[in-house]
């Protein structure tokens, strides 16, 4: 069964008021134990990703970091241990085996953090149809494609948990977050399907 966001992160690790980042881990998890666990997180050279592949480590997970910006993922592995793949999850031939080359690098993925995303704002009739396609990449098609590839390995095993970022703007189409309010909104009900 699907879990909330905030039961995936270490013990702890309750969100912070803006409900977008977690605070510092602790080592045990009361739902699984994350030491030595393969834990894949995307989006992960910066922000809450970043921050994500701070407590998880902290928390004994080995973490697989995922995101385009390379040196940012090889300084923050510098950091927090773990392995970096560089990869361009709008693109379709570079997402295709993401799940199976962390797997490679560090053993079976015990979970996997959907956290990429791209966040834009104004007018929608005032952005480009490729800024349309490039947020739907990241903020959808990119988190599904790659829980389809984890997910039948978590079956075989009996085990894991995938983790889907989303937002409050799910909830209600903002002021010009139109789009990035209904990619989040995908993703919620994604997540809870």
């Amino acid at each position: 069964p699907w879990r909330k966001t905030e039961e995936m992160l270490p013990a702890g690790n309750a969100p912070r008021e803006t409900g977008l980042a977690p605070t510092t881990a602790t080592v045990q998890h009361p739902i699984m134990d994350l030491n030595d666990a393969h834990v894949v997180i995307t989006g992960a050279s910066r922000g809450i990703g970043a921050a994500l592949a701070r407590d998880f480590a902290a928390a004994g997970a080995r973490p697989t970091l995922v995101a385009r910006d390379a040196d940012a993922l090889h300084a923050l592995t510098g950091e927090v241990g773990g392995h970096s793949l560089a990869c361009d999850l709008t693109d379709r031939d570079a997402r295709a085996d993401v799940v199976a080359r962390a797997e490679a690098l560090a053993g079976p993925v015990d979970v996997l953090v959907n956290n990429a995303g791209i966040e834009t704002g104004g007018l929608m009739y005032e952005r480009s149809a490729a800024e349309l396609e490039e947020l739907v990449l990241l903020n959808v098609l990119a988190a599904m494609e790659l829980t389809r590839q984890a997910l039948p390995g978590m079956v075989e095993r009996g085990r894991g948990r995938i983790v889907i970022m989303s937002s409050a703007a799910a909830l209600a189409a903002l002021p010009g977050m139109a789009v990035y309010s209904a990619s989040k909104a995908a993703m919620s009900h994604f997540a809870a399907g």
